[in-house]
C-alpha cells in the first residue's frame, strides 16, 4: 500500500463544493500490482458508465478476436465476363471493417476495370449478414447526431456523410441518391455551415457509394439489393488494421460505431447471432466476467458504446477491467495521456498531470466519468470515479425533446463534474509524491 492514500479519501473535494449540488459521486482508486485499495468511496454503486464502458469492449474483443485479426470487405463475382458485359451478379460482402474509405472504393473499382466489367446483366449483391445491422445505437438520441449513426457488418468511413451548403440549398459528400438513406436535413435547418449527418442503413449506403464512384469512370452498376451467392469469386478485398489498433482508435477517440461493430463481432464468435445490442452486450459481459473474475452484480449494459442513460457500471468492475486489460492485454498504451492524445490532449495537461494520467472519459447528460491508470513516480496506479445527478437526468429522459435550458444546464454540469475528476487525480498524484519537473 502505497502511504497516504487512506488519508486522502476523506479529504476529497465534495460535489457540492464544486458547483454539483444534488450530484452522487464515486470513486476508486487501486494499487495495479498488488490490487490494494487505496482510495474509496460508494465503490459498488451502479451509475451510468457512458463511453467508459468502451474499455469493456475493448478486453471483450482483443479476448475474444484476438489482437492480430483483420475484418475484410470483398468484392466478388459470380459469373464470366463477355464483351465488357458480367453475365452474372457482383457482391460487395462487409465483415465489420468501419473504416473502410474512399480510397478502398476505388480500389475495387479498378479491380472490376482491370477484370474488364463495363456493365453487370445480374444483380449488385450485398452480403452483410455476418452480425446484427440496427439503424441507430440509441433511439433516445437526437435524430441527427453523427455519433449514433447506423451499424452493420459492411460500412464506410464511420457510416456519416457530411452536408456542405451550396447556393442556399444542400449537397452531401459522399452523394446519395433520392433514396439515400442518411438522415435527411432537418426541415428549417439554414445551410450555413458543413455538417455531419448520420447514415441509418450502413450497408446501402457503401455499395450506393461504390455505384456512384464506378459510374464516374464508366463501370454501371445495377441498384444493390441484399442477397448472398455461393459460388461467388473474390476479385479484390480491403483488410482493416488489426483489431488491436482498431480498439487503440476506438479508445482514442471515443468512436461509437467502432465499438458496437467490434463488440457485435466479438459476442457473435461467442456463439449465436444476438437480435438486440443489449442482448450482444449482456452476453459479452458475461464472457468478460468469467474470464476476468469481475463481479456483474449491478452491472446492465444496453449497448457496447455506453451511449445510453439506462447502462450501468461501478467504479469497482471498471477498476477490475482496468487491471485485467493491463495484465492481459497492456491496456494502457490503447488510452488516451493527459495533455497529448485523443478525448485528454486538451485536459489535464498541466503541471504534475502531463503524460501521467492515461485514461478513458465519459459522458452523457448529467453522468460523467474517468477511469484509468496513474504513473505516480513510485508506482502504477488504477483509478475510476463516476459522478452523476439522476434527478435531472431523469427529468432530461421524461422530456421527448430536451429543451434549452436544460442542455445549457447539462453543459454547465459537465464542467464542473470534469473540474471534480481532474481535483481528485491531480490530488492522488501530489499525495503519491509525483511533482512537476
Amino acid at each position: 500500500m502505497l502511504p497516504g492514500s487512506l488519508a486522502l479519501a476523506d479529504e476529497a473535494p465534495k460535489a457540492d463544493a464544486l458547483g454539483l449540488p444534488g450530484s452522487v459521486v464515486g470513486y476508486v482508486l487501486i494499487d495495479a500490482d498488488s490490487g490494494d485499495v487505496l482510495a474509496a468511496r460508494d465503490p459498488d454503486r451502479p451509475f451510468a458508465p457512458a463511453s467508459t464502458i468502451k474499455l469493456l469492449t475493448a478486453v471483450g474483443a482483443l479476448d475474444v478476436l484476438g489482437p492480430k485479426a483483420r475484418l475484410a470487405t470483398r468484392l466478388m463475382v459470380d459469373g464470366s465476363v463477355t464483351g465488357g458485359t458480367l453475365r452474372g451478379d457482383l457482391i460487395l460482402e462487409g465483415r465489420g471493417d468501419v473504416e473502410l474509405d474512399m480510397d478502398d472504393l476505388m480500389a475495387f473499382v479498378l479491380a472490376m476495370r482491370r477484370a474488364g466489367i463495363e456493365d453487370v446483366a445480374g444483380r449488385f449483391l450485398i452480403d452483410d449478414d455476418a452480425f446484427l445491422r440496427a439503424p441507430v445505437i440509441d433511439e433516445r438520441q437526437p435524430p441527427d447526431a453523427p455519433y449514433n449513426a447506423g451499424i452493420g457488418p459492411l460500412s464506410l468511413a464511420f457510416n456519416r456523410v457530411t452536408a456542405i451548403p451550396e447556393q442556399g440549398r444542400w449537397r452531401t459528400l459522399p452523394p446519395l441518391t433520392e433514396r439515400g438513406p442518411a438522415w435527411p436535413i432537418v426541415i428549417g435547418l439554414r445551410p450555413e455551415r458543413a455538417r455531419p449527418l448520420p447514415v441509418r442503413d450502413a450497408g446501402l449506403h457503401t455499395a450506393r457509394v461504390l455505384r456512384r464512384l464506378a459510374g464516374d469512370i464508366g463501370i454501371t452498376l445495377p441498384e444493390p439489393q441484399r442477397g448472398t451467392s455461393l459460388e461467388a469469386k473474390e476479385i479484390v478485398r480491403a483488410e482493416s488494421k488489426p483489431v488491436r489498433a482498431l480498439v487503440q482508435d476506438m479508445l482514442l477517440y471515443s468512436n461509437n460505431q467502432l465499438a458496437e461493430t467490434l463488440g457485435l463481432l466479438a459476442s457473435t464468435r461467442l456463439g449465436g447471432a444476438p437480435v438486440s445490442l443489449a442482448g450482444s452486450a449482456g452476453a459479452l459481459a458475461d464472457h468478460v466476467a468469467a474470464t476476468s473474475g469481475m463481479d456483474e452484480a449491478g452491472l446492465e449494459l444496453r449497448n457496447h458504446s455506453g451511449l445510453s442513460s439506462r447502462s450501468r457500471a461501478t467504479p469497482a468492475q471498471l477498476a477490475a477491467l482496468l487491471r485485467f486489460g493491463l495484465e492481459r492485454f497492456d491496456l494502457i498504451e490503447l488510452l488516451p495521456a493527459s495533455g497529448w492524445s485523443g478525448s485528454l490532449e486538451k485536459r489535464l495537461a498541466g503541471g504534475a498531470a502531463a503524460l501521467r494520467v492515461w485514461a478513458k472519459t465519459g459522458s452523457l447528460d448529467f453522468a460523467s466519468a474517468l477511469a484509468g491508470y496513474l504513473l505516480t513516480g513510485q508506482g502504477l496506479l488504477i483509478f475510476v470515479i463516476m459522478v452523476a445527478d439522476e434527478t435531472e437526468r431523469a427529468a432530461y429522459d421524461a422530456m421527448p425533446i430536451p429543451t434549452p435550458a436544460i442542455r445549457a444546464r447539462a453543459d454547465r454540469w459537465e464542467i464542473e463534474a470534469r473540474a471534480l475528476q481532474d481535483s481528485l487525480v491531480e490530488g492522488w498524484l501530489a499525495e503519491e509524491g509525483v511533482r512537476p519537473d
